[in-house]
């Protein structure tokens, strides 16, 4: 994530953190001038620091989610800003979920509760791969009957994987616009401090 900010925003000053510190030397590789640290996000060292936190897939592998928001409020420079995205959708769990050691996928109600909780403001808030949630939803239906393993999604063909971009790239461009979808695999939160 860092590297598509980097590559995005080059004159951004960027941090990034891992609960353990294995793969910061990779992140260090890919975006050198970014200042890397250890830290469990629940206990985050620095207060009113940081104009923007990004938690992108984060809060689903901690059990105290809400610790960990509270924290990141407390990094955040007053005025500043929070972006999460997370897994959307308890009846999307699959043995996916568990390989990668979720806690939970969010509804949106629950998640936005977190966030405000944790003194947030929100400004925006949508789903994010919806138009393919059909797709996923039958996929997680398969998985439940034994049809389907963890990782058989990533066996398809590059015209499906192809469809499946131009759609998502078609569905990003709605979001820019302001387009809020109701439903999809992950929810995305813009938030304020």
């Amino acid at each position: 994530m860092l590297h598509a900010l980097r590559r995005a925003h080059p004159s951004m000053a960027l941090a990034g953190s891992e609960v353990g510190g294995a793969p910061l030397p990779f992140a260090r590789a890919r975006v050198p001038d970014a200042r890397f640290f250890v830290a469990d996000a629940r206990a985050l060292p620095l207060r009113r620091t940081y104009d923007v936190a990004g938690a992108f897939d984060v809060l689903e592998h901690i059990g105290d989610d809400s610790a960990a928001l509270e924290s990141m409020h407390g990094a955040i420079a007053p005025g500043g800003g929070l972006l999460i995205t997370v897994p959307q959708h308890m009846w999307l769990w699959s043995p996916a979920d568990e390989i990668a050691k979720h806690f939970r996928r969010y509804s949106r109600r629950e998640l936005l509760a977190r966030v405000t909780g944790a003194g947030f403001e929100i400004l925006h808030v949508t789903s994010f791969v919806s138009v393919l949630l059909p797709f996923m939803a039958a996929l997680r239906f398969r998985s439940r009957v034994g049809r389907v393993t963890a990782d058989s999604d990533a066996r398809y063909p590059r015209a499906l994987h192809a469809a499946f971009g131009a759609a998502l790239t078609a569905e990003r461009a709605t979001i820019r616009a302001g387009i809020s979808w109701p439903a999809g695999g992950s929810l995305l939160v813009v938030a304020r401090r």
